[in-house]
């Protein structure tokens, strides 16, 4: 009797063990709650990446305007993790993601288009300073995964700022990765 007792704690103990040690695992990026907010040239912060004049229109001309500081919608994208390393970035008043219009080449326009697999929305975060101490208003950069582009030898192409013109009504674009402030967001 007292060997089943001891037999049906010590169970019991190692389901609430395992059950702890289960939920405490960090969730693999799919299963995590989105990444949303403003998305800003390291050029000019008062800048918010957004699509013309707040249009929900597929094909709108993602530009930089003035930041609303209100939480404005047309200014508001979430990060949704796609497939594998790529992420969506989904604008939160149109619904439709950030898209590379054409091939994988410069000077490529960004628009926004409705979300679905194709490489033109495919896209790669990634911090410009490893330090383990960054925090996430620090600087990344935003590569493109057109056409396959993203991790070939023949170079990455980046989310742009066209000739470092950080002002209201830039059209952005993608462009080679240089790594200079042109190429930097938080």
């Amino acid at each position: 009797m007292k060997t089943r007792q001891f037999q049906v704690v010590c169970t019991s103990f190692l389901v609430m063990v395992l059950a702890v040690a289960i939920t405490a695992l960090p969730r693999p990026l799919a299963a995590q709650a989105p990444l949303s907010g403003t998305i800003r040239p390291l050029l000019n912060g008062g800048e918010c990446m957004q699509p013309v004049n707040g249009s929900t229109v597929a094909g709108a001309a993602i530009v930089l305007g003035p930041c609303s500081g209100h939480n404005e919608p047309a200014q508001q994208w979430t990060i949704v993790p796609f497939k594998g390393i790529y992420v969506h970035y989904v604008n939160q008043l149109s619904g439709m993601c950030l898209d590379a219009r054409g091939g994988a080449k410069n000077h490529t326009p960004v628009q926004q288009w409705p979300c679905n697999s194709i490489s033109n929305e495919y896209w790669v975060y990634s911090p410009v300073n490893a330090d383990p101490a960054a925090t996430s208003s620090s600087p990344v950069f935003i590569y493109s995964g057109v056409a396959g582009s993203y991790g070939q030898s023949g170079g990455n192409f980046c989310l742009d700022v066209p000739g470092g013109h950080a002002t209201s009504g830039a059209a952005l674009q993608i462009y080679k990765c240089n790594f200079t402030a042109s190429q930097e967001w938080f």
